[in-house]
């Protein structure tokens, strides 16, 4: 019986001092040297949101090639190619004889291309 008494004590005290005991405390022992006010500070600032990283050119022609179901060196040279040949406006395609400019074409570029179809340099309709 004396035995049993001593267990439930122990039990009683444990419990007692495990519920009473962290409210004792300020904080968590540390070890180590104090940490400095700047280090506080950073400990207390929130982090900065993530930051989204442009692709590069070659990231956008890998994404559109493998989107189209083509190789990546086709997709290299074929941009390669359209970034070869450069034209001033449309004026100076028409006058090349080369309008329209369809997406993909050498010197096509979405700047010239007023609608937004993948044609550039459409014949002007007069209506």
């Amino acid at each position: 019986m004396e035995m049993r008494g001593l267990l439930i004590g122990a039990i009683v005290i444990g419990g007692l001092a495990g519920f009473v005991g962290p409210s004792l405390l300020t904080s968590a022992p540390t070890y180590g040297p104090k940490p400095s006010a700047d280090a506080k500070v950073r400990q207390t600032a929130k982090s900065p949101a993530l930051v989204q990283v442009p692709q590069t050119e070659e990231q956008d022609v890998a994404d559109s090639a493998w989107s189209a179901g083509e190789s990546a060196s086709a997709a290299q040279e074929r941009h390669a190619a359209e970034r070869s040949v450069f034209y001033a406006g449309c004026n100076e395609v028409r006058a090349l004889g080369k309008a329209p400019l369809y997406a993909g074409d050498p010197g096509y570029r979405v700047e010239m291309d007023g609608d937004g179809d993948g044609v550039a340099c459409e014949p002007i309709r007069r209506g």
